[in-house]
């Protein structure tokens, strides 16, 4: 059964784990411990019968939020689990006024970038070598 909850102590190893799952640079257990309790961090994420199976997570400040990840285990993508996280967090940005969400993806993700744009966000600039010095990332908005 597939259910959809928010970051707490019973999660965050989950997450952590997927994180590990679908990163090359993983963050640490430990910054997702430490968003436990920061007010400005919202995470949901999406289980499995009680097992972890996706994420996504941002900062908030000013009306504003600022997806850093969001990341879903391999054998789960492609399922529309993606695209439930994130309309959580449109709703979420609708329910408390903000003025916008913004993300950094990588240029070479165009599923990432398209499943981005099928929720509203628009490509509004670029990082250079924002990846590891390498690789561009694409600035994405989604204005309320």
């Amino acid at each position: 059964m597939i259910s959809v909850t928010t970051l707490t102590p019973e999660t965050v190893e989950g997450i952590f784990l997927v994180e590990q799952a679908c990163f090359s640079t993983p963050w640490s257990l430990e910054s997702f411990q430490n968003d436990l309790t920061n007010e400005n961090a919202v995470y949901f994420c999406i289980e499995d019968a009680g097992k972890v199976i996706g994420y996504v997570g941002m900062w908030q400040s000013f009306g504003e939020g600022n997806i850093n990840n969001i990341a879903v285990l391999p054998e789960y993508r492609r399922k529309g689990y993606g695209k439930l996280l994130l309309e959580y967090l449109v709703a979420y940005g609708r329910e408390h006024n903000f003025s916008f969400l913004t993300l950094e993806v990588r240029e070479s993700n165009q599923e990432a970038r398209s499943l981005y744009r099928s929720v509203g966000f628009l490509e509004v600039g670029r990082r250079k070598k924002y990846y590891e010095r390498t690789e561009d990332a694409i600035l994405m908005t989604l204005t309320f």
